[in-house]
């Protein structure tokens, strides 16, 4: 799993976005449209589509709390991670 991309001479960096904890009988359909609306309806989704590139879905099940655990990563410059940290996980 790499943790940096170039592009155009740009070095971009995995940041974790937003995480999200399911019912384990979530259906799939429940956690794109979870996904979705956070991507669509909310401040820090929009600012994290505009300022992301190559988003990428990781869903982990976690048996023993009978959970599905869902993280959105994307890739971010430095300048753009360091206002995504201030913004939002500050909170």
């Amino acid at each position: 799993m790499n943790s940096k991309i170039v592009r155009n001479n740009t070095v971009y960096t995995k940041t974790l976005l937003e995480k999200f904890e399911f019912d384990s009988m979530s259906s799939e359909y429940l956690i794109n449209s979870t996904i979705d609306d956070w991507l669509h309806s909310t401040e820090k989704g929009m600012w994290c589509k505009e300022h992301s590139i190559q988003p990428e879905i990781y869903a982990q099940p976690d048996y023993l709390h009978a959970v599905q655990r869902v993280g959105i990563f994307g890739y971010m410059t430095d300048k753009d991670s360091t206002i995504f940290y201030l913004k939002w996980k500050s909170r």
